[in-house]
């Protein structure tokens, strides 16, 4: 028994190893010339094709002016509302973020992104777009007080089907703060769904009750009312659109020939941009100013006041595996431990005495091993002071390597010392249990 449990820990550590030492993904060298590109929208499905090859075409003409551009292919980001950006700011990236997202990530790593233009979508002459309050068409909710109003549809991380309509009612006074405690407190009913067009479906369907409203930008023959089945209660706002963004060592670098590239293909040749502007429903660009950039920070101030709340736990059967597998295995190591020190103490068997001292030593560095994920945030806080803007990835890594070296050596070379301690620790927990459970006998 005991040996299947030492080969058990041996694999273990054995994973443990490859998953913090073995790059993911690409390896370094082709890291440095592969541009990541991606346009967020609720549904990331659409063709790679299409994405891929605009900015493929887009590494070309630039390597003709400079051949120093270090790029040589394209990799597509699966970008929807959900998705963790931060993760992606130390590498080199072109994207389109959605205005909340983009607000929210510049005023988390402003010092690693830049936004270079901001787009113009559907018919709108310039680069802001009004939110829409919409009902059922046969609805007996005539405004945004109605009684009738029971659900509220909203996406989570979008300006105008979250942000902008809390804001809203908050001004108009129908809700006491602009949060969902402030929709919930009213008696509606808060229903998160993950893009736009799910609101504009969920009250087309809600024919019978007719009881929901959502705020949206847009929506299907929104100038053909007699051939939609939604009815407009409110347009309201201002929002900036879509911003182009770059990561800010991209644009210290080739941020001029990037530039110069879009503002050229938009104007001169806007049929090859026909594609990418059909799937980020873009009709045109602008320059990104200082106007713009007033307009996302008033934004971001709006998200603050809102308290965004946390998302529910029950994501899904995977998320739930993950959340308890990592404290399982911390306490399945550390009773390990507890057997192999108790045994270790109790032996006058040397060779037992070095076999149960080694079991010990491999456990607790396991433990060491997983724990060193949690520390991995204060490495890659080290290693942004240390690198600047660059990839701090392989710096994180040869820290984790040595420190993990340091630590195995200290280990090894006082496993004894660190068994005695543990074992000191238990008789204490054991003379604490054996004095309660005195205590409840005498009671």
């Amino acid at each position: 028994m005991e040996k299947v449990l030492f080969k058990i820990l041996k694999i273990k550590v054995l994973i443990l190893i490859l998953i913090l030492v073995v790059p993911k993904g690409f390896s370094q060298n082709e890291k440095d010339t592969i541009l990541l590109v991606g346009v967020m929208a609720h549904d990331p499905s659409y063709e790679d094709v299409e994405i891929t090859s605009f900015f493929q075409r887009m590494i070309k003409d630039i390597k003709k002016d400079n051949p120093d551009f270090p790029f040589t292919t394209v990799h597509k980001l699966e970008l929807t509302y959900k998705s963790d950006f931060s993760r992606h700011v130390n590498k080199a990236f072109i994207v389109t973020l959605t205005p909340l997202k983009y607000a929210i990530e510049k005023n988390k790593n402003k010092e690693k992104i830049k936004a270079i233009f901001i787009s113009k979508k559907r018919n709108e002459q310039i680069p802001y777009y009004p939110a829409v309050f919409i009902t059922n068409k046969n609805s007996n909710i005539k405004n945004l007080y109605s009684n009738d109003i029971k659900n509220f549809y909203y996406v989570e991380n979008s300006a105008s089907a979250f942000l902008a309509p809390l804001h809203k009612l908050y001004k108009l006074g129908i809700i006491k703060e602009p949060t969902l405690e402030g929709i919930r407190d009213i008696g509606w009913n808060p229903i998160e769904l993950d893009g736009h067009k799910d609101i504009e479906e969920e009250i087309k369907e809600d024919t019978i009750i007719g009881n929901s409203i959502g705020s949206v930008w847009h929506f299907d023959n929104w100038n053909k009312p007699s051939s939609t089945s939604v009815r407009v209660l409110l347009r309201y706002d201002c929002l900036p659109q879509d911003p182009i963004v770059i990561s800010k060592q991209l644009y210290e670098k080739y941020g001029d020939d990037i530039k110069k590239w879009f503002l050229k293909e938009f104007k001169n040749k806007p049929e090859n941009c026909k594609r990418f502007m059909s799937i980020a429903k873009i009709t045109g660009i602008e320059e990104f100013v200082e106007e713009h950039e007033n307009a996302f920070n008033d934004l971001y101030k709006k998200y603050e006041d809102s308290c965004i709340e946390p998302r529910p736990e029950h994501r899904s059967i995977f998320y739930s595996i993950i959340k308890w597998s990592v404290p399982l295995f911390y306490i399945t190591l550390f009773t390990m431990i507890c057997v192999f020190v108790v045994k270790y103490k109790r032996t006058t068997d040397i060779s037992k005495k070095k076999k149960y001292s080694t079991y010990t030593s491999v456990s607790f560095i396991a433990i060491l091993l997983t724990s060193l994920e949690y520390i991995r945030v204060f490495f890659e806080w080290l290693a942004d002071i240390i690198s600047s803007h660059k990839d701090s990835e392989p710096f994180i890594r040869l820290l984790i390597v040595l420190v993990t070296i340091l630590i195995a050596f200290f280990v090894e070379q006082n496993k004894g010392k660190l068994a005695n301690c543990l074992y000191a620790f238990l008789e204490k927990i054991k003379k604490f249990i054996n004095t309660l459970e005195d205590m409840f006998k005498q009671e």
